[in-house]
């Protein structure tokens, strides 16, 4: 086998490249702005999904990848801006155990024409494989030559290959880009070419910018307009100095906050991963963080990955939910990714350490309605806050976790919430998301809701002592349930109204509970739903104040 060129050569090699082949404006504007909310992506729903399914997908993602035509179709006409990304691997290549990729309606299997060509792979001689290839032991992929410059193919390899089926596959399935897997030094490889161990692996960089080269040179050629978002792994080793903001419109960090479950990071590996997104986000590109998600009974993991993507999100981050086998076919959703904090107050920092608050010893940062606190040591943090605020009941989370989407799209939301003052503790490896109020903490539908069918228009005098009115509005007649609920989500008092005509309607109430018993001061919250009848699966939420 032939050497690689040398690195420093390889790399003038790409810079001359990119001089010939400009790249256009990135993809990036037809990814939505994040600034406010959690936006999610799914990393593989099901094929075969409900019509109340596809609606409620389209309304809590924004984005997936490896679904078919007939699924992308469906989902792009109730909501066109909806992402989908094309699934490909992009340093190797499976043989017919296992299918490549999605294109058009169906799983690919390239392998009977890919190892006709062996001047296309990684060779090894003391290779036991076919033809002296190279394998990846954990994924069982075999290793390509990805710039052509090894085996001195610069004109009809890998590389031109992989572009050309990848285009095709994009305009096949409809995508908005592709989702280059495995991207980065190739590791655990059997065998391990020479030129290949450490530390001499670093080589591999400029063959990576090469591909990448090409690779964005077509997808954002005149007439195409796709992005290119590698998969960086966990991007916490100092060998992989590649500077993926030159050679992609943004990039996936697969194992993001936490390797997997029950795993998690030591503090310097956790910051230089901050660090490098923070660092890739303030120069324009998109980020994808997916941390590794196999129990949902794992409440202090979920959380803790959800505040660390809070802590580092800019204008174009999202959050990447993937699933482990016990998931496979099911919709799922998490209930957590409803919080509401508003828009962040304070700009992307420069460095993970300008969140860092040096009293409390936890890393913070402020949005409209809360904050966002990370604790990334292995010791429990005790912070300082002022006044009330309200943080998720993760027993009650833990005790209902509610995640799969039924056939008839009505999820019912399992987020309660819990008022703590002044102080909250935050676990080692901990996570802690603190509302100044409480959007929705009652159980709620998030399925489609019915055109406001019914709602509470206010109440007066609020805050009350004695009495208050309640006024609604029916827009279709109908029988509805007005329900009083505390703080922690508890029914306080229940009124069933039969057949209300359309109108304004109002109720009054001298402040009991059910028993007749006077409630305590503090603050109520109030819903009106549709009973059997009606099927109004929304709920609208109102807040008043009882003052004793």
């Amino acid at each position: 086998m032939k050497l690689p060129h040398h690195p420093t050569l390889l790399a003038l090699v790409c810079i001359l490249s990119a001089a010939i082949f400009p790249c256009i404006a990135s993809s990036q504007s037809t990814f939505p702005s994040t600034r406010n909310g959690i936006h999610i992506f799914y990393d593989q729903p099901p094929w075969v999904l409900t019509e109340h399914q596809i609606d409620f997908l389209v309304r809590h993602y924004v984005g997936c990848q490896k679904i078919p035509r007939t699924l992308v179709d469906r989902i792009k006409a109730r909501r066109s801006d909806f992402l989908v990304l094309a699934y490909r691997l992009a340093f190797g290549t499976y043989d017919n155990s296992i299918a490549g990729y999605v294109s058009g309606n169906d799983w690919i299997k390239d392998w009977d024409f890919v190892s006709t060509r062996n001047d296309w792979f990684i060779t090894d001689p003391s290779s036991t494989h076919t033809g002296g290839r190279v394998r990846q032991r954990d994924w069982n992929w075999y290793l390509m030559d990805i710039s052509g410059e090894v085996n001195g193919n610069t004109s009809d390899g890998w590389k031109e290959y992989w572009t050309r089926t990848v285009l095709e596959q994009l305009r096949d399935t409809d995508c908005d880009g592709v989702f280059a897997d495995s991207f980065g030094i190739p590791w655990n490889l059997d065998p391990t070419p020479v030129w290949l161990q450490p530390p001499m692996d670093i080589a591999w960089i400029a063959h990576m910018q090469s591909f990448a080269t090409h690779v964005r040179s077509v997808l954002t050629a005149p007439g195409n307009n796709y992005a290119f978002i590698p998969n960086v792994g966990p991007w916490i080793t100092t060998r992989d100095d590649c500077d993926y903001a030159d050679i992609a419109d943004g990039v996936m960090v697969e194992m993001f906050a936490s390797p997997g479950p029950w795993d998690l990071y030591d503090l310097e590996d956790w910051q230089l991963q901050m660090n490098r997104i923070l660092d890739l986000q303030h120069r324009g590109k998109i980020l994808i963080c997916q941390p590794i998600t196999e129990d949902e009974w794992a409440v202090d993991e979920r959380l803790y990955n959800l505040a660390s993507y809070l802590l580092i999100k800019g204008e174009h981050s999202y959050y990447n939910l993937v699933f482990g086998e016990n998931f496979y076919g099911r919709l799922i959703f998490f209930p957590e990714c409803t919080i509401d904090l508003g828009e962040f107050t304070e700009e992307l920092p420069n460095s993970i350490d300008a969140c860092y608050d040096d009293v409390d010893g936890v890393y913070r940062r402020d949005y409209e309605n809360g904050i966002v606190i990370v604790n990334p040591t292995w010791e429990e943090r005790e912070v300082v806050f002022d006044g009330e605020m309200f943080r998720i009941d993760r027993a009650a989370l833990r005790d209902n976790p509610l995640i799969d989407v039924p056939e008839d799209g009505v999820y019912l939301d399992r987020v309660r919430y819990e008022p703590v003052s002044g102080t909250v503790a935050v676990g080692a490896k901990g996570g802690e998301i603190l509302l100044r109020s409480i959007p929705l903490d009652v159980e709620r539908s998030m399925a489609m809701p019915d055109d406001a069918q019914v709602r509470i228009l206010g109440n007066a005098p609020n805050p009350f002592a004695v009495f208050t009115e309640i006024t609604y509005r029916v827009e279709i007649a109908g029988s509805f349930v007005i329900t009083l609920h505390d703080v922690l989500g508890r029914i306080v008092r229940r009124w069933h109204l039969p057949s209300r005509a359309a109108g304004v309607h109002m109720l009054h109430w001298n402040g009991t509970d059910e028993a007749g018993r006077n409630v305590p001061a503090g603050t109520y919250l109030l819903t009106i739903s549709g009973d059997d009848a009606t099927k109004i699966n929304n709920r609208r939420l109102h807040t008043m104040t009882v003052l004793r």
